[in-house]
């Protein structure tokens, strides 16, 4: 909305540019041939609106040129000032044209065309010089600078009055007009003669503002000799000639052209550092852009081999980056995988060398490599290291004795630390994102865990169960669970899966599908077990298993069918004679044999029992729980706790169990899940 505004306004100051300008032709036109009373009021009129002309012509470029653009593009302003000054040229060449024209066909009366080329000079003369005032000044603004706004508002400010003044007295004295012109100049050349904006052109840049600038002033010259030409100097009743704007104005003009040109002219051996440092400053953002992409190592690995070849004119380059897990890997620019390894011994005796130490510089003539043959070479390394980590080294090479310069290498050491500090950091990233997925998938081991084991202890007439299971940071796969077939015989397994996290949560979840499914068809434990061993062993991994014990109690017949696939020995208590029996059918765990010899390798065991007698399940957690000494708590410690508390309820014998093994660990955690089962049969 404000631009609108500002752009509307513009229009407004053209317009009425215009109107001023056709009215004084009109005004002039009607009154050109009335008598010499006149002239003084016929001067006076056309002075006003001369310079009416003049104001607005200067209002609507202050405008125009400030507010047509976002951001200053130095060339943009000149190639303005170019095209303007050709427009306008063109306009005043045609008017010469026709004017040599009509002397010999005689169309028009020679004081006709007299009449309207005057009109037409003075339109051309003013539309060039309002324009490149306005071009200069942005110009001599860049870059901005505040306190210069106030000082151009004086510039402006005594033009104006000097505008006014030869309004009303054009015939003043000739020392008065020097005075008046002389000020003017020096306040317009005080602020206007600022040429800090050529220092930002790049070569190509300069000698297109050269061309430029040389165009306009040859062209604003040419408006200087028409400026002085018989045409305007003998106009009645009024001339430009006479007024000291003008004057100001061409010398303004004139002098910042020159200087200008002087100045491109200086700085044209200094471009190409200049260029140099732009180019420095290009790979340092496009460097700063790669290490903003969270993770992205290889867009700023090559960044940083672009970057580098770019600030020191490199031939060729490689890149060696280590991973966690000393692999290498090697990235290249102009250059073969045979002649890096002929390099690096050369520049060092091993990687180690090249990684840790610092820049390494290395003139090598008359050198064989792979199959180049090159007179002058010169290599330097830069380690990619921080005082926490290494990461590996970046080598540039240029065919050239002495290749690298003292400011080069300061740039690219501050170059390759920036990049070593950037690849830590993506490292760093990389080890939180992956902790943090760690830690999510823990969360979800666990809840899948939890909704996997049974949550109420059974309590019946003929069984009972209870059980403690304490899960720790890192989620493993203690499963356990029991069910009833009949209304006599009942199904308990224990297990453990192999591995941690969710893959071993979801196989625990797998398992008991399949337990939950199987005991409903098959006759005992071990066909259950080779059953599930098949049906698990197609779906898990080659380095996945899992242990079990299954169990059949049959409360009718008093006796359990038990076997045992590579888990932890079951505790059998008789309460007749006060002993324990330790339970230890062959077996091998599920999945690690996938055909039919699995069937050699499972023993089913039955055990007859009487009321009143027990049985203790667990997982390893609980034999390989270690207090501070580093001792595990072994099955003789799980033997002598049974021995003291078997006669318990099971309840009471679990509640007792926990506190007794927090006791034996103290503060030492616990490495993997526990799991304790109390069956009084």
């Amino acid at each position: 909305m404000k631009k609108g505004v500002k752009l509307s306004n513009s229009a407004i100051y053209a317009s009425m540019a215009f109107v001023c300008w056709l009215v004084c032709i009109v005004f002039e036109w009607n009154l050109k041939r009335e008598t010499s009373i006149y002239v003084f009021s016929n001067s006076f009129v056309n002075s006003i609106l001369s310079s009416g002309f003049v104001v607005f012509c200067f209002l609507f470029y202050r405008f125009e040129i400030k507010d047509s653009r976002q951001v200053v593009d130095l060339l943009e302003l000149l190639w303005r000032s170019f095209l303007t000054s050709i427009a306008t040229f063109s306009l005043v060449f045609i008017l010469r044209l026709a004017e040599i024209g009509n002397n010999f066909a005689s169309i028009l009366s020679s004081e006709s065309l007299q009449f309207w080329g005057y009109h037409f000079y003075i339109a051309a003369i003013v539309i060039f010089q309002a324009n490149l005032f306005y071009i200069y000044k942005n110009l001599s603004f860049y870059p901005k600078v505040k306190s210069l706004e106030k000082q151009w508002q004086i510039v402006e400010i005594t033009l104006l009055l000097l505008l006014i003044y030869c309004t009303f007295y054009p015939e003043s004295r000739p020392i008065i007009k020097f005075i008046c012109c002389g000020i003017s100049v020096l306040v317009s050349l005080s602020v206007a003669v600022r040429f800090k904006w050529i220092v930002y052109l790049d070569f190509k840049q300069k000698i297109q503002a050269i061309f430029l600038i040389t165009s306009v002033l040859l062209i604003g010259l040419f408006f200087l000799q028409l400026f002085w030409s018989e045409e305007v100097i003998h106009k009645t009743p009024y001339t430009i000639f006479d007024n000291l704007f003008y004057y100001s104005q061409f010398t303004f003009f004139g002098v910042y052209s020159l200087f200008s040109l002087l100045m491109l002219f200086f700085n044209i051996p200094a471009s190409s550092i200049f260029d140099k440092k732009m180019s420095e400053i290009s790979h340092f953002q496009r460097f700063s852009e790669a290490m903003q992409q969270e993770g992205d190592k290889k867009n700023l690995i090559f960044q940083l081999i672009d970057g580098s070849i770019g600030i020191s004119a490199a031939d060729a380059a490689w890149l060696e980056y280590y991973v966690k897990d000393e692999k290498k890997e090697v990235y290249t620019r102009n250059i073969e995988a045979t002649e890096i390894s002929i390099l690096r011994k050369k520049l060092a005796k091993s990687p180690q060398e090249l990684r840790k130490s610092g820049t390494i510089i290395r003139d090598l003539l008359s050198q064989k490599i792979g199959t180049k043959k090159i007179e002058h070479l010169t290599a330097i390394s830069f380690p990619l290291n921080t005082s926490n980590s290494s990461f590996g080294f970046v080598v540039l090479l240029k065919y050239i004795q002495d290749g690298f310069e003292k400011d080069i290498v300061r740039i690219l050491r501050t170059y390759t630390h920036q990049a070593a500090l950037s690849l830590e950091n993506m490292s760093l990233i990389s080890d939180a994102i992956e902790k943090e997925r760690y830690l999510e998938e823990i969360k979800i081991s666990k809840k899948i865990q939890k909704s996997l084991l049974p949550k109420l202890h059974l309590d019946n007439e003929t069984l009972k169960i209870s059980f403690y299971s304490k899960s720790t940071g890192t989620v493993g796969g203690d499963f356990f669970d029991y069910c009833a077939s009949t209304n006599l015989q009942y199904w308990i397994a224990i297990g453990d899966v192999a591995g941690k996290g969710t893959s071993a949560a979801f196989l625990m979840a797998q398992l008991k599908g399949i337990f939950r499914s199987l005991v409903q068809v098959c006759s005992g434990p071990r066909n259950l077990v080779i059953r599930a061993n098949l049906a698990l062993a197609y779906s898990t991994e080659k380095t996945a298993f899992i242990t079990l014990s299954a169990f059949l109690v049959d409360t009718d017949k008093k006796h359990i069918k038990h076997v045992r696939a590579g888990h932890c020995q079951g505790i059998f208590y008789r309460k007749q004679t006060n002993e324990h029996l330790i339970l230890e059918p062959k077996g091998m765990g599920l999945g690690l044999v996938k055909d039919d010899t699995f069937k050699s390798y499972i023993e089913e065991q039955t055990l007859e029992y009487e009321s009143g007698d027990a049985l203790f399940l667990y997982t390893d957690g609980v034999t390989e729980a270690r207090n501070k000494k580093g001792d595990m708590f072994g099955i003789n410690n799980l033997l002598g706790f049974i021995y003291e508390n078997n006669m318990l309820d099971t309840e009471t014998i679990v509640k007792n169990f926990s506190f007794y093994l927090t006791e034996f660990c103290g503060e030492n955690e616990e490495d993997d899940d526990i799991t304790f089962l109390a069956i009084r049969l």
